[in-house]
C-alpha cells in the first residue's frame, strides 16, 4: 500500500528491467521487485469569511487540501497570495489535522478591489505517500471603502465683538487603518456679533469615504460707552 510496481531486476540495485523473455527463462537466483512511493494528486479549494469586506477589517482564508486517495493531514504548507504577491503574515502556513490552513489579515486595501487571492499547497512526502502540490482557483475579494469621519472642536466663549473674525476651532479626520490628521476650517459669520459657524470637510481617499462637521458658536456684542 502506498508504492507503485517499477519493474523486476536481477538485484537490489539494478536499474536496468529484466525482459518478459528473462523472467520466463531466468537461471535460479533472486528476482528483485522494484517500487516507487505512491504520487497522488491533490487539489485546493479557498474560501473567504468576509467578502466583501471593508478596509481595515480582518479577512479570514481558509484553504483545505484533498488528495485523489488518502489526504495529506498536516502533512505540507500553504502560501496565500494577492496577485503575484505573497501576503504578508501568510506565507508557508503549516496545513493541521483536517489539511487545512488559515491566513488572516487586515492588510487588504479598496483600490487593489477585487483582489485575486489564491492558495498554493506546497506538497508533501510522508513514510510511502508523496502528495503533489496544488494551487486553487482565484477567489475574487471585493474590499469597500471605510467611512471617514470628520470632527470640528471649538475652544470655550465667550468671544465678544472685537472687529477681529474669530477662529477658536479645529478639525481633525479618523478613520481605519490609521486615518488621523488635521484639517483646515472655514468660518462664516464670525466677524461681527451673532451666530458664527466652523466647517470641515474631508473630501476622501483610496481606502475612505468623505465627511465632513460643523459647529456653532456665538459672539457676543461689545459693551459700548455713552459719554455727555
Amino acid at each position: 500500500s502506498g508504492y507503485t510496481f517499477a519493474y523486476f531486476s536481477n538485484s537490489a540495485t539494478s536499474t536496468t528491467p529484466l525482459t518478459a523473455s528473462q523472467l520466463c527463462f531466468s537461471n535460479s537466483g533472486d528476482i528483485w521487485v522494484h517500487f516507487t512511493l505512491a504520487t497522488r494528486s491533490t487539489t485546493t479549494s479557498l474560501t473567504s469569511n468576509n467578502n466583501p469586506s471593508t478596509f481595515g477589517q480582518s479577512v479570514i482564508f481558509t484553504a483545505t487540501v484533498t488528495a485523489s486517495a488518502g489526504n495529506p493531514g498536516a502533512n505540507g504548507s500553504v502560501t496565500f497570495k494577492d496577485g503575484a504577491s505573497t501576503i504578508t503574515g501568510c506565507s508557508n502556513v503549516a496545513l493541521n489535522a483536517s489539511s487545512q490552513a488559515t491566513c488572516t489579515t487586515p492588510a487588504l486595501d479598496a483600490p487593489g478591489s477585487p483582489h485575486s487571492i489564491t492558495a498554493v499547497y506546497s506538497g508533501a512526502t510522508s513514510g510511502s505517500t508523496t502528495w503533489n502540490g496544488s494551487t486553487s482557483s482565484p477567489l475574487s475579494q471585493t474590499v469597500n471603502k471605510a467611512s471617514s469621519t470628520t470632527t470640528v472642536t471649538c475652544t470655550a466663549g465667550p468671544f465678544v465683538y472685537n472687529g477681529s473674525a474669530k477662529t477658536p476651532c479645529s478639525a481633525t479626520v479618523t478613520g481605519a487603518g490609521g486615518l488621523n490628521q488635521s484639517l483646515g476650517v472655514s468660518y462664516s459669520n464670525n466677524l461681527d456679533a451673532g451666530t458664527a459657524t466652523a466647517s470641515a470637510s474631508y473630501a476622501g481617499d483610496a481606502n475612505h469615504t468623505a465627511s465632513s462637521d460643523s459647529k456653532t458658536f456665538t459672539i457676543d456684542k461689545a459693551d459700548s460707552t455713552t459719554t455727555v
